[in-house]
């Protein structure tokens, strides 16, 4: 296990460390908003004002 979570911090942390080289600003983000009803009712919030299109994926979890 502990090899496991090293591995994936290290993977994390390159990744950021991509992220903040990038000159252009990533289109896509990851989010949630604590439980799922609050994250729907930002999403679709967000979708009304058209800030931005929100495609709702899962991990089928």
């Amino acid at each position: 296990m502990t090899d496991l979570l090293a591995e994936f911090s290290g993977r994390a942390h390159r990744h950021l460390s991509g992220l903040q080289d990038r000159s252009v600003p990533p289109s896509a983000v990851l989010v949630s908003f604590g439980d799922d009803d609050t994250t729907r009712r930002v999403i679709a919030a967000v979708q009304a004002d058209g800030l931005a299109t929100v495609l709702r994926i899962t991990s089928g979890a």
